[in-house]
């Protein structure tokens, strides 16, 4: 394996880790207002990720400076290419922030519902942007041979990129019911338990909707490894769906992890070795190869790496360690 192709395999792994962490909370935070009204019920919802949300932001923040440092040319066109919507991101994340951070600090049922939407708001809003990127990524956008996006806002919400955008919501909102249904008790679990069903089915029709799509469109799953991947999601997000039937909570929510990991897995596997399609001129396509730092600075990047990740796994995994538990009323820290 060269050191462009390692290094986009590291990019895709912190994405990964981005999209599987980030995803339950995001849909903690949009189910939050429609699970109950009772403000001690939605304190035990935010206490439910009251310990981990912020350290989870870490790996977007990890994705992308890795980004920035292995491939800077990606970085900057991806980013010019789509300032509005990693501006929109950006102020979903604030709002989400600063929600989780303001509700309490006054006992104000009012002050306390709007920072709930506020919560709400901000998590669909990084949800649903993050979405119309993978899109993006997917389908191109219209960059020239000097590596500039010469395209307007009708080439980045496109019918593909909103597709994607509505399917990446659903998936993070089954991935944050499922994570709820290990996580809370009392009333609130009934009230999960009967959400449920509704989100599993909704994520069910999305996802065929978007590999459907995604074939039909741009000739996804036609390689062996694509076919393998969306396969092994196929089959993640139906045994989500056996392990809902069977009461198996903590298999529901690994398999809902899965599910949107494979995804993750099937978008980089259908980009390698390109990194941003131009839909102008394939002859203009960003790849691995002319976007990439210097041999020198990845291979340093590459042995500070053998110390990066192994200890951002064991650090991540003592904390929902010692988080494991169920919230109890007692444990009510939002």
């Amino acid at each position: 394996m060269d050191l462009p192709t390692l290094w986009f395999v590291i990019v895709a792994y912190l994405f990964a880790g981005f999209l599987f962490l980030e995803g339950f909370d995001y849909g903690v935070g949009m189910l939050l207002p429609f699970l109950s009204r009772e403000d001690e019920h939605r304190r035990m919802i935010l206490s439910s990720i009251g310990g981990v949300w912020d350290g989870n932001e870490v790996w977007m923040v990890s994705a992308g400076a890795v980004l920035f440092a292995s491939f800077p040319a990606w970085y900057a066109t991806l980013f010019s290419s789509l300032y509005m919507i990693f501006t929109l991101i950006l102020c979903g994340l604030i709002l989400r922030g600063i929600g989780l951070k303001f509700r309490n600090l006054r006992e104000d049922r009012f002050w306390r519902s709007t920072w709930d939407w506020m919560i709400c708001l901000g998590s669909f809003t990084a949800a649903f942007f993050w979405g119309v990127v993978v899109g993006d990524l997917l389908q191109g956008v219209p960059i020239n041979d000097q590596m500039v996006f010469i395209g307007g806002m009708k080439d980045v919400f496109t019918p593909f990129s909103l597709v994607t955008a509505l399917a990446v919501v659903v998936l993070f909102l089954l991935h944050g019911a499922v994570y709820l249904n290990i996580k809370v008790s009392g009333d609130v679990l009934k009230r999960v338990e009967r959400v449920l069903p509704v989100v599993f089915f909704i994520a069910l029709i999305m996802a065929a909707g978007l590999l459907l799509f995604g074939s039909l469109k741009l000739g996804m799953m036609h390689t062996a490894v694509e076919m393998t991947f969306a396969g092994l999601a196929v089959v993640a997000l139906a045994l989500c769906g056996v392990s809902l039937l069977r009461k198996a909570s903590l298999a529901a929510f690994w398999t809902s992890g899965a599910t949107i990991i494979l995804v993750g897995g099937l978008v980089f596997t259908h980009l390698y070795p390109r990194v941003l399609i131009s839909t102008l001129d394939p002859r203009w396509t960003l790849t691995i190869y002319n976007s990439s730092s210097s041999p020198y600075a990845l291979k340093v990047m590459s042995i500070v790496a053998l110390f990066f990740i192994p200890t951002t796994l064991l650090y991540q995994g003592w904390t929902y360690w010692i988080l494991r538990k169920r919230v109890e009323h007692s444990d009510l820290n939002y």
